[in-house]
C-alpha cells in the first residue's frame, strides 16, 4: 500500500504560513520547544534566496552568544542517525555549499528541497544546520534569536526570533486536528481535516493510524505528513489530506489522526469511523444502452468487477439535462436481460443513465446517459385552428401546435391553379409562418398545413383558410425589408396610400417597446426606403415607420422590426463527413471542421433527393453528430449550416449522402 501524500507547506510548522505554491519563495522563521526537562529545541529556516554564507548564530534575548557558529555538518555524530540517502544530501551540501545562497533556479530548487526534508526530520535539520538542542536551560520564560553570519563569521541583518518558552515548562502537545472527515471514494478513503488556527502552533507533522485487525491502531504513513489546511469547510474545491488506497472493504474502518512535535510527541488525536463499501461500487457503470423494443425500451449495461450483491439504480429524463426520474428506488441486479421500461408514449426520445448502489446504499456518480426515441403510432394528427390575416404585402399563417411530441415540423401549402404547392423549403417548427406577396397582387389566395413527424411521415391536411389580397391596405406603414448595406441597414418600408402629400420618418431604438429617436430626415411621399449608417457591429436595433400629413395628421407606427448589426458574414461550411454505424445501435455519425469562433453547427437531414431538409435536435461536439434515430430509408443525406449567436442561419454547406442497412 502506497499512500498519497499532500506536503503544502514547507515551513508550515514554524507557524508563519500555510500554503506555499510551487515558484513562489518561502518566508523563513525560528521556533522553539520545551520539553520541560530543561532541553529546548530550536529549528529554524532562512527566507528564501537569502541563505548566508557563513551560517548561524544562536543567541538569547539579550543578545549574548549561546551558540558560535552553526554550518552543514558531515561528521559521524550528525550523520550517524541519517539514512543512507540522507547522509548523501548534506555531503553534497557540504561540498557546494554555494547552492544554498546562489540566486539562480536550480539553487532555489534545492533550498526547497532541503527545506522539506529538514521539516520531516529534525536529525536532517540539525546535520543540515538549521536545528540545534540546547540543554540544562535554566526555567524562566524566554525566547532565543538565529543570527545569520557573513562568509567572515559576522553577524548580518538577518535575525530570527524564536515564540518565548520555559525550559522548566514542556510546551503544548500538538492540539487534534478539527473536523476530521472520512469519505470512500473509488480511489481509497479520502481523509479531511483542518490545522487549529488561533495558537502557536507546534505541529510538525501528522501521523495516520487505522484499527487493525486485533483492535490496534497501527500507523499507516510511509514518511510523515507536513502540516496542511487543506480540505477546509470553507474550500469550494477541498483536496484531501490523505488518500488510504489500500482500506478493508465491506467493513467499518476507524482512522485516527495526531499531530506530532519536533520532539516526536504526538498530541490528542481525532478519530472518524465509516463503512467501506466494495470500491468497485463508487463507479458508475462504463457503458449503458437503450434499445426500443415491442412493448417498451430494454436498458442493459456494464456490470464491471463488482459484488454479486451490487445493485444499480436506473434514472430515465426526456431530456439529457434532467431532471432524472429514479425508476428502481431499491436497485435492481445485473443480468443480461437488463431492464424492461415502459414508458407509454410514442415518437418521443428518452434518456437513461445509471448508478452503483454500494451495500451500505451509497450511490456512485451518474453513468453517460444512452438516448433512444420509441418508434411512432399512426401519422400526425391534422393540424387545427389554422387562421390568416393580412399585413403589407404579406399573409401572416397562425395555427395551434400539435401536442403531439413526436412532430418534427410544419409544411405550408398553397394552392395555385388547383395544384398544392409546398411554399416553405425547410420544415416550420413553430406554429406561424409569414407568406410575401407582390405588392400589387389582386387574387384570391388558399393556404393549408400539415404536420410531419420524425420518422418524415405526413399527417392529413388541415382544412384550408382562403385570403383576398386587398390592392391598397391603408392606414398603418409597414417595414417590408430590412437589408444590409455596406454603409449600414436600408429601411424598405410601405404604405397603403399613394397620396402625394405624404411624408414618412424612420425611427430607432434599443429595445422593441421603446418609441426611440428618429433617425431619418422627412422623407418625401416618394421614398420608400432611408439608410442607416449610424450604427455599431453586434449591436441589435428596432425600426419603426410612421406617415405624416397636412394639418399635423400623424399615422399609428409600424410594427417594431429588428436588425442584428453582424460583425461579418457567415461563411458557407465545407462538406460534412457522414457515414451509417450499426454498433452499439443504429446511428449515422456526421463529422465536420469545428466552426468558427462564435458560431455554431446546426445539422440538416432529409431523406433521398426530394422530401425537405429537417433540422434535427440531439447532443453532438464541435466537430461532431451522432443522428441516434435516422429514419428507415435506403438513402438519406446530411448537410450542415453555421448559426451565429442571434440565431442567423448562414447558407448549407454541400450535401453528402448515406446508405442506410435498415
Amino acid at each position: 500500500m502506497k499512500p498519497t501524500i499532500v506536503l503544502i507547506c514547507v515551513i508550515a510548522l514554524l507557524g508563519l504560513t500555510s500554503h506555499a505554491p510551487a515558484g513562489i519563495e518561502m518566508p523563513g522563521g525560528a521556533r522553539a520547544v520545551s520539553d520541560g526537562s530543561g532541553n529546548v529545541k530550536l529549528f529554524w529556516f532562512p527566507p528564501g534566496g537569502t541563505w548566508p554564507r557563513g551560517g548561524f548564530q544562536v543567541q538569547d534575548q539579550q543578545g549574548k552568544i549561546l551558540v558560535h557558529k552553526i554550518q552543514p555538518r558531515d561528521d559521524a555524530q550528525w550523520l550517524r542517525p541519517l539514512s543512507g540517502p540522507a547522509q548523501q544530501w548534506i555531503r553534497r551540501v557540504v561540498q557546494d555549499p554555494a547552492q544554498l545562497w546562489r540566486r539562480d533556479a536550480a539553487a532555489g530548487l534545492a533550498r526547497k528541497a532541503l527545506a522539506l526534508k529538514a521539516a520531516i526530520s529534525f536529525d536532517f535539520a540539525a546535520a543540515l544546520g538549521v536545528a540545534h538542542t540546547l540543554n540544562e536551560v535554566p526555567s524562566g520564560k524566554r525566547r532565543f534569536q538565529v543570527v545569520g553570519l557573513d562568509a567572515n563569521g559576522r553577524p548580518t541583518r538577518m535575525v530570527m526570533q524564536t515564540n518565548v518558552v520555559d525550559a522548566a515548562t514542556a510546551s503544548p502537545r500538538p492540539p487534534a486536528p478539527v473536523n476530521l472527515r472520512a469519505i470512500a471514494t473509488p480511489a481509497g478513503v479520502a481523509l479531511y481535516w483542518r490545522v487549529t488556527t488561533g495558537n502557536t502552533n507546534t505541529t510538525a507533522c501528522f501521523k495516520v493510524e487505522r484499527r487493525g485487525r486485533d483492535d490496534e491502531f497501527t500507523d499507516i504513513l510511509e514518511e510523515p505528513l507536513l502540516p496542511a489546511r487543506q480540505g477546509t469547510e470553507n474550500s469550494t474545491n477541498p483536496q484531501p489530506a490523505f488518500i488510504d488506497t489500500g482500506p478493508p472493504q465491506r467493513k467499518s474502518v476507524t482512522y485516527r489522526v495526531h499531530g506530532v512535535d519536533l520532539f516526536g510527541r504526538a498530541g490528542s488525536a481525532a478519530q472518524v469511523e465509516l463503512f467501506v463499501p466494495d470500491l468497485a461500487c463508487l463507479l458508475p457503470p462504463a457503458t449503458v444502452t437503450a434499445v426500443a423494443q415491442d412493448g417498451g425500451i430494454r436498458v442493459q449495461w456494464s456490470a464491471g468487477k463488482v459484488p454479486a450483491d451490487t445493485r444499480f439504480v436506473i434514472e430515465r429524463s426526456p431530456s439529457p439535462a434532467g431532471p432524472f426520474q429514479v425508476l428502481t428506488p431499491k436497485g435492481v441486479p445485473a443480468g443480461p436481460q437488463g431492464y424492461m421500461d415502459r414508458p407509454g408514449q410514442a415518437g418521443f426520445s428518452w434518456f437513461y443513465r445509471i448508478r452503483t448502489a454500494a451495500a451500505n446504499g451509497e450511490l456512485s456518480p451518474p453513468s453517460a446517459t444512452a438516448r433512444v426515441r420509441t418508434p411512432a403510432g399512426g401519422p400526425p394528427p391534422a393540424v387545427r385552428s389554422l387562421k390568416a390575416r393580412l399585413g403589407i404585402g404579406t399573409v401572416v399563417l397562425e395555427w395551434s401546435p400539435a401536442e403531439n411530441a413526436s412532430i418534427a415540423g410544419y409544411l405550408v401549402e398553397n394552392n395555385v391553379a388547383g395544384t398544392w404547392q409546398r411554399i416553405n423549403d425547410t420544415l416550420r417548427r413553430e406554429p406561424r409562418f409569414t407568406y410575401s406577396h407582390a405588392a400589387g397582387d389582386t387574387a384570391e389566395m388558399v393556404f393549408r398545413v400539415r404536420a410531419v413527424d420524425r420518422d418524415n411521415r405526413l399527417g392529413e391536411p388541415s382544412p384550408a383558410v382562403r385570403v383576398r389580397i386587398r390592392r391598397m391596405p391603408r392606414g398603418t406603414p409597414e417595414i417590408i425589408a430590412l437589408r444590409p448595406e455596406d454603409r449600414g441597414v436600408e429601411i424598405v418600408f410601405d404604405f397603403p396610400s399613394q397620396r402625394q402629400d405624404l411624408q414618412f420618418v424612420v425611427r430607432r431604438s434599443g429595445t422593441e417597446t421603446e418609441e426611440g429617436l428618429i433617425v431619418s430626415p422627412r422623407l418625401s411621399a416618394r421614398t420608400r426606403s432611408f439608410v442607416d449608417t449610424r450604427l455599431a457591429p453586434g449591436e441589435t436595433y428596432w425600426y419603426r415607420i410612421q406617415a405624416l400629413g397636412p394639418q399635423n395628421w400623424r399615422s399609428d407606427y409600424s410594427r417594431a422590426v429588428a436588425v442584428h448589426v453582424a460583425a461579418a458574414a457567415i461563411p458557407a461550411p465545407p462538406a460534412p463527413m457522414a457515414a451509417f454505424k450499426d454498433s452499439p445501435f443504429d446511428h449515422v455519425r456526421v463529422e465536420f471542421a469545428a466552426p468558427p469562433l462564435g458560431l455554431q453547427v446546426v445539422v440538416e437531414r432529409r431523406n433521398g433527393e426530394k422530401d425537405l431538409w429537417q433540422t434535427l435536435d440531439g447532443e453532438g461536439g464541435d466537430s461532431i453528430y451522432l443522428d441516434a434515430n435516422p429514419p428507415k430509408a435506403t438513402q438519406l443525406q446530411y448537410r450542415i449550416r453555421f448559426k451565429a449567436l442571434d440565431n442567423t442561419l448562414g447558407p448549407p454547406s454541400p450535401a453528402v449522402a448515406v446508405t442506410s442497412k435498415k
